[in-house]
């Protein structure tokens, strides 16, 4: 049960939805670290399909609510020229891989 706490146990998760295909975890880092919220590349997971091709969705751990709050000043502001909505599904924990 407690396998992850040494990993900070648990974090908070968005989704971001509408992300551009070519979009990488650096685009990500960036867009985020612009409102400030600390985060590592190891805290984004950007979604593949069955043929290994992004869905344009991504799912982001942040360590604290404080700089969750502050990825979701980022709603609706874009990266290339695609909007990304932001979904805050609140806190989860860390499975490890």
């Amino acid at each position: 049960e407690h396998q992850g706490v040494h990993h900070g146990g648990t974090a908070h998760l968005i989704k971001m939805r509408g992300l551009p295909y070519k979009a990488s975890v650096g685009d990500i880092l960036a867009f985020f670290q612009s409102a400030g919220a600390a985060l590592t590349e190891s805290s984004v997971h950007i979604c593949m399909n069955a043929q290994g091709r992004p869905t344009g969705e991504a799912n982001i751990h942040f360590s604290s609510l404080h700089d969750a709050h502050k990825a979701m000043t980022k709603d609706m502001q874009s990266i290339g020229n695609r909007y990304i909505e932001l979904f805050d599904v609140g806190r989860v924990t860390h499975k490890q891989r």
